[in-house]
């Protein structure tokens, strides 16, 4: 699936490119986050869900569904840190709940939208619970034609709605990473492949929402307990949209600050992705050449060791573990603090400096595999490892193409690089750049 999606991760990139130019133009400093929050979230809108609304066309450099996550997110940590404000924050939480509701429920529409059109039935997207259901009957007869044409397509799609979470890692990633692919440049290795399963409909790439919608309909029966609900689809949506475009657009910030301050790493990866990709801005990189970016893949590690975008991770422990001295019983709840084992000496000598060579082969051996864990590990590690590392590559080449990242006034060494904690990585005022144009614009 990410195979194919990489000439739409280089459509949004160059969207966000040409957002950008006005304030390479002017040469005033920006926060690095400005224009790549919106750019991430309609990404991820397009690949993930095959929705293009357009969203960095339609949205400066703020859009209501980020504001009310990150609004949400500040909520949850005060309530997690001082759990007596509880009912003084839940009105407001509910307002900002009701705005990533109605954001999903707008992508979810017009999926169904399109599915309807595809399938010569004329939809109402303000439906109500009974005309939805007559309409989801229509639906069923006519797109089981799509599933019976090929045995193999039958059978894949027959299962997708008896459990989700069957079907989001094995559309997004295929991602069953070991510890040594997550130290090692193995992210996108053919032996670690990224699924290119493009199933297609009147030409046109089936997004993984719309698979389950379909299978929903093959199952045909909702009442049935196998049947994922359209209240759990969107639940399921939304914590899909909000950690993919969250994490993706806070590494992608911390990145450019990274380059900035360090001009000598930026030139080699400038230097690198003209070899590998050549410097033609209307040609989007292929797969194999994110591959051969040997530098970038470890200036975006490098990175995520020193300031992952989920800074800890919360685990219950199935049978009793011996820890430090102390044993932590079957049942127990704890937080494995990813951010601190990061920049633990022991594992990491001189762990505040900025070095890319720590992911060179030679020193990834010699270093334990556990020592690594931006995306967590094991079962449980990140289903969007690969979608980020593709996000991550095909962005940053696009831009790192047209512009040279400078320091700004109040950012210019990683100390100044400002943050706190909360459910993730939150950037605070004062992570400014500066762009300086490499060519002409197209514009």
């Amino acid at each position: 699936m990410l195979k194919g999606q990489i000439e739409i991760f280089f459509d949004e990139a160059n969207i966000l490119a040409d957002k950008m130019f006005p304030m390479a133009k002017s040469g005033n400093a920006f926060e690095s986050s400005c224009c790549v929050d919106v750019a991430a979230l309609s990404t991820l809108v397009r690949t993930v869900f095959g929705v293009d609304l357009a969203i960095q066309k339609h949205h400066g450099m703020e859009h209501p569904y980020i504001q009310a996550v990150e609004t949400s997110f500040q909520i949850f940590t005060r309530r997690i840190c001082k759990p007596w404000l509880f009912f003084g924050h839940k009105e407001r939480l509910r307002e900002h709940q009701t705005t990533q509701k109605q954001f999903i429920e707008d992508i979810l529409n017009e999926i169904k939208r399109r599915m309807a059109i595809e399938t010569d039935i004329e939809p109402d997207i303000h439906l109500n619970r009974y005309q939805e259901k007559t309409m989801n009957e229509e639906i069923i007869g006519k797109t089981n034609k799509y599933s019976h044409d090929n045995d193999k397509t039958y059978e894949r799609n027959k299962g997708l709605s008896k459990d989700l979470y069957e079907e989001m890692p094995r559309q997004m990633n295929n991602n069953m990473i070991t510890n040594n692919d997550m130290s090692n440049n193995n992210d996108m290795s053919p032996n670690n492949d990224i699924s290119n399963d493009n199933e297609e409909i009147n030409h046109r790439k089936i997004s993984f929402v719309e698979r389950i919608l379909r299978g929903h309909r093959v199952d045909g029966n909702t009442d049935t307990a196998t049947n994922i609900t359209e209240k759990r689809l969107r639940q399921e949506m939304n914590g899909i949209t909000t950690a993919g475009f969250d994490t993706v657009k806070i590494t992608m910030a911390i990145i450019l600050n990274m380059l900035a301050i360090h001009p000598e790493i930026q030139d080699k990866v400038y230097n690198e992705i003209l070899t590998v990709c050549g410097d033609r801005n209307d040609t989007a990189p292929t797969y194999d050449q994110l591959l051969s970016c040997d530098l970038l893949t470890r200036v975006i590690k490098e990175t995520v060791r020193m300031f992952p975008a989920a800074s800890f991770i919360a685990r219950s422990s199935p049978h009793d573990i011996q820890c430090g001295g102390y044993t932590l019983p079957a049942g127990a709840s704890f937080v494995v603090f990813i951010y601190g084992i990061h920049r633990d000496p022991q594992l990491w000598p001189n762990p505040h400096q900025f070095d890319p060579d720590r992911f060179l082969p030679a020193a990834t051996v010699q270093r334990n595999p556990h020592a690594f864990l931006p995306f967590s590990l094991g079962a449980r590690n990140c289903i969007g490892y690969k979608y980020a590392m593709i996000y991550l590559k095909t962005t940053l080449s696009t831009v790192l193409r047209r512009y040279r990242v400078l320091p700004g006034d109040r950012c210019r060494t990683e100390a100044d690089i400002r943050f706190e904690f909360g459910l993730t990585l939150r950037l605070l005022p004062g992570n400014d750049i500066r762009l300086e144009i490499r060519r002409p614009s197209p514009l």
